[in-house]
């Protein structure tokens, strides 16, 4: 798959919709962007910047393997 596929959310391609999915699951603060009205200008920014940068084939298979490999576990002091 390409990184400017279409996608069914209308204006967004293919790298827009893995950067929005990425970010939903490894950024918290971008995340929260998607609940909190207040932040979605950062989350909104974010995504744009990460979709921009995965628009050539390299960095978007990148970021879809990165994406398929799970958020990153946290360790939390005992």
């Amino acid at each position: 798959m390409l990184a400017s596929s279409a996608t069914l959310c209308e204006g967004w391609q293919t790298r827009d919709l893995a950067a929005h999915l990425y970010l939903r699951e490894h950024r918290a603060a971008v995340a929260l962007g998607l609940i909190a009205k207040p932040l979605s200008k950062v989350s909104d920014k974010a995504t744009r910047k990460l979709a921009e940068a995965s628009s050539n084939r390299a960095e978007y298979t990148k970021l879809v393997e990165k994406f398929h490999s799970g958020p990153a576990l946290r360790r939390f002091p005992q």
